[in-house]
């Protein structure tokens, strides 16, 4: 009976390829809405499908992959720097009404109010009053941004950590893989190394390389290495040798300029960049009214006809966050010019620094506008980037999804295909034992 014999034992194979193909089909259903899962497809070993055996094959598409790491690197750069401008921005009101141009026209204010009665004791203390005001106006916003300095400086090590965290679990996928050649194989091994990965383009642009024993090579910004092999190499952020931060690599080098993405990327513009532009603009603009009104003051006599003494003080190296009135009393105002003695000359000299273009050729109100507008184009700038980098990680994901994820009507459509043919070549094995048993029959 070599015929029936040959039969048996091809049915009996097919049957075993078919099992494992409705295995494959189960985790893929199951697996549906796992993270970093790829379909795991079914290919013929011996040409057709449902011919021959069936071996199983992951549809997995690396360039798809590096176009969702390159999308959600952007998006997370753009996120984190969205994130702290929006916090940052309602400190710079585009208006006359925010907070800094509001003080600094009650000041000039009252520099024209005094003009009307320039001895007058009310009048003199509302100077100061609103000299107070100002300064706390500016203190505030310069703390404000301190804080949102402090925050982003913080998140750069925790990006840091979180990089050097997720590095360190796919070294760990190496270290098992250089053991055995068949983890890489399991598919569920896979989807977990691939969400790692997925996980560590938020923090910062990566590439990865696939190396020929199946383990991952990661390197950040193309350049520095992450992982590589059963090793891995940490990365730190130096927030303490100057006033920028820095990214060094394991041997202790500069490489901050490899970090062009990712939300290490956004925090450091942030820190870099932004917040340090921002502080400057606002102490640039707090020294030129301080300057302004104390060198004005100092040209003018008080209600004694003793020289002006100076209305503000700032620590030079913190001046908005330290500008504040002097020890200066109502009376030592200098409301008088010198050669006028008693009159409102220096108060009328003093209210006409509103309008005189002292900062870069700007007014003060101009020189804000400046400034906060720069806040706001560079928030609505990083919001914009965001939306439309939310936008470009879903179409890349979907068009990963297309390539390798798992579609329910398909495996539906393949288990029933594989259902019906198990069907009948279990049938058939039926009818081939039948058939042998008859024909032993017949022999005895």
């Amino acid at each position: 009976m070599p015929g029936i014999s040959d039969a048996l034992r091809s049915s009996a194979n097919h049957l075993r390829s078919l099992e494992t193909s409705l295995a494959v089909i189960q985790s893929n259903v199951g697996n549906t809405s796992t993270p970093g899962y790829a379909r795991q497809d079914l290919v013929g070993a011996q040409g057709s499908s449902l011919g021959g055996e069936l071996a199983q094959q992951s549809s997995r598409n690396d360039y798809a992959e590096q176009t969702v790491h390159q999308q959600n690197s952007l998006l997370g750069k753009f996120d984190q720097i969205s994130t702290v401008l929006k916090v940052v921005e309602p400190s710079f009101g585009p208006t006359a009404d925010a907070e800094i141009p509001k003080a600094i026209g009650d000041l000039f204010a009252s520099f024209s109010s005094l003009t009307a009665n320039p001895n007058d004791t009310r009048s003199r203390q509302i100077v100061i009053d609103e000299a107070t005001q100002l300064g706390r106006t500016f203190n505030n916003a310069a703390r404000d941004l301190q804080n949102s300095l402090a925050e982003s400086r913080h998140q750069v090590t925790a990006s840091v950590d979180s990089i050097n965290r997720l590095a360190g679990q796919v070294r760990d996928f190496n270290a098992r893989q250089s053991t055995n050649a068949a983890v890489g194989a399991n598919a569920s091994v896979d989807a977990s190394l691939f969400d790692t990965l997925e996980h560590v383009s938020e923090f910062a642009d990566i590439q990865t390389l696939r190396q020929s024993d199946g383990t991952i090579s990661l390197l950040l910004g193309g350049q520095t290495a992450l992982v590589v092999g059963k090793n891995v190499y940490p990365i730190q952020a130096d927030l303490t040798s100057g006033p920028a931060a820095r990214i060094l690599d394991t041997n202790g080098s500069d490489i901050t300029s490899h970090v062009t993405s990712g939300r290490l990327g956004g925090a450091l513009e942030v820190v870099n960049q932004l917040l340090p532009n921002y502080e400057s603009g606002l102490d640039q603009l707090a020294q030129g009214v301080a300057d302004s009104v104390n060198t004005a003051l100092g040209a003018g006599v008080d209600i004694n006809g003793n020289p002006g003494v100076p209305l503000f003080k700032y620590d030079p190296v913190h001046i908005a966050a330290s500008l504040g009135v002097a020890a200066i009393g109502s009376a030592d105002i200098a409301a008088a010019a010198a050669a006028a003695p008693g009159g409102n000359g220096n108060a009328l000299a003093l209210a006409g620094l509103e309008t005189t273009p002292t900062l870069n050729g700007m007014t003060f109100s101009g020189f804000y506008g400046n400034l906060a507008a720069g806040v706001g184009r560079d928030t609505a700038n990083a919001v914009d980037k965001k939306s439309v980098q939310t936008q470009l990680l879903a179409q890349a994901r979907a068009q990963r999804s297309d390539a390798s994820g798992v579609s329910l009507d398909e495996e539906a459509i393949r288990l029933v295909e594989y259902q019906r043919a198990y069907q009948a070549t279990a049938k058939l094995v039926s009818v081939l034992d039948q058939l042998s048993q008859v024909t032993l029959d017949m022999i005895h």
